[in-house]
């Protein structure tokens, strides 16, 4: 078969590489001059910054794609395990950091906190049994049949989570540890991931906590070296790219997809994989009856990101640092109720350079520094982004002891409002319409049209929901839905 997949995300992506497996003919269409949708990086003045994602979990799922295309992942990608994940400063000063190793994170905690590990070792014990029985769930659910709602693993997902499913995740930590500055810390988790820790969980919410118990690695060369990893995999399989290459509509003829317009010339398909945001797409590229439900829920938030050169080294900050907020219930309170940054916002400082040194020139740094912004309703975002660029500043300062702004030589800002234009996020948010509560795994928008024949779907958007790993896993659900549907014949693929 003849598939066009829209959109070069890491979920497009994934999926051109299945179907290539296969024997089909796949041509990927971007609108961007490069692939991997919001893993992206910047190079400018000696700097290199990634604009996604910081660091990898669950290489597995990675790892899992090379195996089944009969590669082997070390080949195209290299990776090391992070000795320190993440280092928190909290509003009093107090410094945590959260070690890969369990007796370093253990020794640490004793040293800093009156908080029993044994209570630590149980909400990773917790959530992880919560993660395992949801990937189990998701990884059989293709979000289009009702019916698997009742299946034995959802049963036993429901039955294990209903306890908790009525409190926010602020309320379960509070009530899990007895030092309320490892509760803030453990709230921050999802922080970043668009979720409101002090709304209703979800069960998904809880299985993300597993970030505390589980190993995150640094992708040597930079996190886009992923892309580059699959790009050189997908050109082996002969996958087709057409970068610069926008799609204007997704073509449905007689209720079937039948290709893509491309520079308003009709191109032919047999098939079609939509990796574009799932509410970009209904409103742009074809009607979709299955999104109404999805435009009435909330939105994930959005980000604000400053990407700065300094000329400094920083020995007091680690590869990755958060400076909390003093009050991150009142943070979202702003985001989601008058859409407007807080003033006290959680702050993430993401420095690669500390280990890759080729990221930023000698005796120099390349600062990511990240906080949530709401999603884009025309506010005034050159205010926005004034006042938060010196309340940042203002932040590390206190933090730190550093006086950052006269050490900035190079700086680029990416706003919600460059999120919807230059990768077609919806309104800016960075993973689409949050889940629905209860139903969580299985309310994200089905990775297959209930409504048109021989269009699918894959990415952060839809089933099973937003992050690498899932993102890879909806690749491979997708591909299951058109191996079934359409049993490929191993033929010799042929371009385009």
């Amino acid at each position: 078969m003849k598939i066009a997949v829209v959109g070069s995300g890491i979920g497009g992506l994934a999926v051109a590489i299945r179907l290539a497996n296969r024997g089909h003919n796949v041509t990927v269409f971007e609108k961007n001059p490069i692939p991997g949708g919001k893993i992206s990086e910047i190079r400018a003045e000696g700097f290199r910054f990634d604009t996604g994602p910081s660091f990898l979990s669950m290489p597995e799922y990675v790892e899992n794609l090379f195996k089944d295309s009969k590669a082997g992942t070390e080949i195209f990608l290299k990776y090391s395990k992070l000795d320190v994940n993440c280092k928190y400063i909290l509003p009093n000063g107090k410094i945590f950091k959260h070690y890969s190793d369990q007796k370093k994170l253990k020794d640490d905690i004793k040293r800093t906190s009156p908080e029993p590990f044994e209570n630590i070792e149980r909400r990773i014990t917790e959530t992880s049994s919560l993660h395992n029985l949801a990937l189990n769930a998701l990884a059989k659910n293709d979000g289009s049949k009702p019916g698997k709602l009742f299946s034995s693993d959802y049963n036993k997902l429901f039955l294990k989570s209903f306890k908790y499913l009525s409190k926010s995740l602020h309320k379960i930590n509070e009530g899990a540890f007895i030092d309320k500055d490892i509760a803030k810390v453990f709230d921050t988790f999802n922080i970043f991931n668009g979720v409101d820790p002090y709304g209703k969980s979800s069960v998904l919410d809880l299985a993300s906590y597993t970030q505390f118990g589980s190993q995150r690695y640094f992708i040597q060369g930079g996190f886009y070296n992923l892309i580059n990893a699959l790009m050189a995999l997908a050109k082996e399989k002969r996958v087709v790219f057409r970068l610069n290459t926008p799609v204007e509509k997704i073509i449905i003829e007689n209720e079937s997809a039948t290709g893509v317009l491309v520079k308003g010339a009709p191109v032919h398909f047999d098939a079609v994989v939509s990796n574009a945001d799932i509410l970009y797409s209904s409103a742009k590229l074809f009607k979709n009856p299955e999104a109404i439900n999805l435009k009435n829920r909330e939105l994930t938030h959005s980000a604000l990101v400053f990407m700065w050169g300094v000329k400094r080294i920083s020995p007091k900050l680690d590869s990755y640092n958060v400076i909390l907020g003093g009050n991150t219930e009142k943070e979202y309170e702003l985001l989601f109720g008058r859409k407007i940054i807080s003033s006290d916002p959680v702050i993430s400082i993401y420095i690669s350079s500390k280990l890759n040194k080729s990221d930023a020139p000698s005796s120099c740094e390349n600062w990511q520094v990240r906080i949530n912004a709401p999603v884009n309703s025309d506010q005034d975002w050159n205010t926005q982004i004034s006042q938060s660029r010196i309340l940042i500043l203002k932040r590390i300062y206190e933090a730190y002891g550093i006086d950052l702004k006269k050490d900035i030589i190079f700086e680029k800002i990416c706003t919600p409002v460059n999120l919807e234009r230059d990768y077609n996020c919806y309104k800016g948010s960075i993973h689409g319409a949050h889940p629905e509560k209860l139903m969580a795994p299985f309310s994200e928008h089905p990775n297959k049209s209930a409504h048109i024949k021989n269009l699918y779907f894959t990415g952060a958007t839809v089933n099973p929901g937003g992050n690498i790993p899932m993102a890879l896993l909806s690749a491979e659900i997708a591909d299951n839905i058109i191996q079934k549907e359409h049993p490929a014949i191993l033929i010799e693929p042929t371009l385009f």
